[in-house]
């Protein structure tokens, strides 16, 4: 598997995939833990870490890729909430490359805004460890409004996407 398709499912999958799990499973939640609860960032942030684990398990059989939870930014004081380092390529050792992953499910635009900020300004950096980033926000579905707000990248290998959840 190459870092590329890695990336790929990250982008066009995983919000998807991470919304069909909870959204699945939101009316037997929301009575535990409360529904803005049940979409807390620990929650979201479990659920997409697992599911991102199962995929590069099921598609990395050169066992490639290890996801990591609250990864450091190699040369920075920031810790991204989940990671992916990839190793090697073909079978041989290949340069680092990393994706991280920054999650906000607080339904601010501000909360986002500071992740893009934060994943362009380490992005362009010299030294940058970002291969690629993604900034991943929850949103309800059918209340998409305020995300229009939500700025554009600026680095090229920097994303945004929003994660579609139900009320249940």
């Amino acid at each position: 598997m190459t870092f590329a398709t890695m990336a790929q499912y990250v982008e066009r999958n995983l919000a998807d995939d991470t919304a069909r799990y909870l959204n699945d499973r939101s009316d037997s939640f929301s009575g535990y833990f409360g529904l803005n609860n049940y979409f807390n960032e620990d929650t979201v942030k479990t659920v997409m870490s697992r599911l991102l684990t199962e995929w590069i398990a099921a598609n990395d059989t050169e066992e490639t890729a290890m996801v990591f939870s609250e990864l450091h930014y190699t040369g920075f004081d920031n810790r991204a909430d989940i990671g992916v380092v990839y190793l090697t390529e073909g079978g041989h050792a290949a340069p680092t490359k990393t994706l991280y992953i920054e999650l906000k499910t607080d339904f601010s635009v501000d909360s986002v805004n500071g992740d893009v900020n934060i994943l362009d300004l380490i992005a362009g950096a010299g030294n940058s460890p970002i291969t690629s980033a993604y900034a991943f926000y929850t949103v309800f579905e059918g209340q998409e409004g305020w995300t229009r707000y939500i700025e554009a990248p600026t680095q090229p290998n920097v994303h945004t996407v929003g994660i579609p959840v139900t009320s249940p």
